[in-house]
């Protein structure tokens, strides 16, 4: 079957997992809602409805080849977490730059009106938003987002091999939350990753002169200098014999928990004295 999607200006949500009506209606009910401005002003998301079994596990990187654009810049997609999360919210896709690596946050379907109506309307930039999700990577309006979130370890161990950072770094993490001795991990939400970039730039010659070891520095300054939102999660590394007292800090996305950024350093261990 032939992938494409109708040439529109108007806002698109594409339905990309088919694996329940019940659950793809009751989405699309919830995203299209009326939005009472006051002053006797309603409207709601103005979206064209993308109902195509073609499209049925569409992936970001397959979505780049059929959009072949921009525009259009941005798109709704209703995916396998949209459908089987019983809030539904939806992926929320910037497709305005790099096809690589499109910029994804999931929106709340109350919030759907506001998202669509401004980004149609280039009110708002996609980062006003995205900027503005909770600690699970939802948005649900301006208000203060929750700073705490507890995430499985197993879901943390299913999204590492989709990350793309170093072979060296990827084992410390995997390493460090399998020796975790707990099946949840406890993680602070971050609105914007630039804070803990500062941090790094700031304290780079202390973690390089005190640390026993350290891996992923480096690219911890280079990732995390992107900006964006993120879960922290503070672990403790592997241990072994050569190495002891670490520290694993791991920065994961809050959509897909696929890690972003890690440092693992350790300090030496204290002397005896004589």
């Amino acid at each position: 079957m032939t992938r494409a999607l109708p040439d529109t200006v108007e806002s698109l949500l594409i339905r990309t997992d088919f694996s329940d009506d019940a659950g793809w209606r009751a989405t699309v009910e919830a995203a299209s809602q009326p939005w009472d401005l006051g002053g006797g002003v309603i409207t709601g998301a103005h979206l064209l409805v993308v109902d195509d079994a073609a499209l049925d596990g569409l992936t970001l990187v397959e979505l780049a080849e059929v959009i072949d654009g921009p525009p259009p810049y941005y798109v709704f997609l209703a995916d396998a977490d949209t459908i089987a999360n019983p809030e539904h919210s939806i992926l929320a896709v910037d497709t305005s730059g790099d096809p690589v690596n499109f910029p994804t946050f999931r929106v709340h379907p109350s919030q759907m009106p506001s998202v669509e109506n401004n980004l149609s309307l280039a009110n708002m930039d996609f980062d006003d938003f995205a900027s503005a999700v909770g600690a699970d990577g939802v948005f649900r309006g301006f208000g203060p987002p929750p700073t705490k979130r507890v995430l499985s370890k197993a879901a943390l161990l299913d999204a590492i091999d989709r990350s793309t950072l170093s072979t060296e770094a990827i084992i410390e993490y995997r390493a460090a939350l399998e020796d975790s001795l707990t099946d949840d991990e406890s993680a602070n939400f971050t609105p914007d990753m630039r804070s803990s970039h500062d941090d790094l730039v700031t304290r780079r010659h202390e973690y390089n002169e005190y640390s026993s070891w350290i891996v992923g520095l480096d690219e911890s300054i280079n990732a995390l200098g992107a900006g964006g939102a993120a879960l922290v999660i503070r672990l403790i590394a592997s241990t072994r014999q050569d190495r002891l007292h670490g520290s694993c800090t791991v920065w994961v996305d809050p959509v897909n928990l696929v890690p972003i950024a890690v440092l693992a350093y350790g300090v030496p261990a204290p002397r005896r004295a004589h």
